[in-house]
C-alpha cells in the first residue's frame, strides 16, 4: 500500500469527489496521542478519505 500526503494550502480549496458511495459528517475525537472519526460498521475494510473542513487551530 502506498500512502501519500499532499498539503496543496491551509486555505479553503474546492474539491470534487468521483466514485463515492456514501458521506457521513462527524466530529473528530480525541484518542491517546492522537484523534479518531468514527464510522459505521459496514465500513470496516473499506478504503475511505477524511477532509478537513474546517480551519485547523494555528
Amino acid at each position: 500500500m502506498r500512502l501519500v500526503c499532499n498539503i496543496v494550502s491551509m486555505e479553503p480549496f474546492d474539491m470534487a469527489i468521483k466514485n463515492c458511495y456514501e458521506v457521513t459528517e462527524k466530529i473528530v475525537t480525541p484518542h491517546g496521542n492522537g484523534a479518531k472519526v468514527l464510522v459505521p460498521r459496514g465500513w470496516i475494510g473499506k478504503k475511505v478519505k477524511v477532509i478537513l473542513i474546517e480551519a485547523p487551530d494555528k
